[in-house]
């Protein structure tokens, strides 16, 4: 059993790590887009009142929805995977448990039997 609760521990820690990465690489490209917004507007006064100004914020505003469509989808993601380790678990508990009782029952039947 306890090798089992040792490669879920690995198996959710390697998740996680695949997780925390594409998550700071979505955020780091949300900043991105920020970044060339306020690049593309540097110096020109009144910038996001202008119609240039209007489009830039259209587009980084787009490419940010975009990347966080795409951390939306990577808990989704996450989350049916984690679910989908939990109910394997539970189940292999249960299997665990059965197999416990039946040997400890056998065991009670063989010290009983040597009586």
């Amino acid at each position: 059993m306890s090798e089992v609760l040792r490669e879920l521990v690995v198996s959710l820690s390697l998740d996680s790590d695949n997780f925390t990465r594409n998550l700071r690489t979505i955020n780091q490209q949300i900043k991105e887009a920020e970044s060339s917004f306020r690049l593309a507007g540097a110096g020109i006064e009144k910038f996001e009142s202008t119609v240039q100004g209007t489009q830039s914020k259209l587009s980084m505003l787009g490419s940010k929805l975009q990347e966080q469509n795409r951390a939306v989808e990577q808990y989704c993601r996450s989350l049916v995977a984690a679910n989908q380790k939990l109910t394997d678990s539970s189940t292999r508990q249960e299997k665990m448990k059965t197999s416990l009782m039946a040997a400890r029952s056998e065991l009670e039947k063989s010290y009983n039997s040597d009586r």
